[in-house]
């Protein structure tokens, strides 16, 4: 993959939240690797999209059980 054939941003998203086949990664795994402009927009890309990462970055809902006296013996 050439400079002039850089994937697309949902390409990019793709790869940072690991939807793309394991042959694509690869590929594009490497065009990062060389190509300074596809490296800036990683840094850009927002994973806001990936609902697993939405998930995780909620806060924690309060502990029910942890008030209970059985789990704080």
């Amino acid at each position: 993959m050439s400079q002039a054939s850089c994937p697309s941003r949902d390409q990019l998203h793709d790869f940072v939240v690991g939807l793309l086949p394991e042959d694509t990664t690869e590929s594009l795994l490497a065009h990062v690797g060389e190509c300074a402009t596809c490296q800036a927009l990683l840094v850009t890309i927002d994973d806001a999209r990936d609902t697993l990462i939405g998930r995780l970055r909620r806060p924690v809902a309060g502990r029910a059980y942890s008030e209970e006296s059985a789990c704080r013996a």
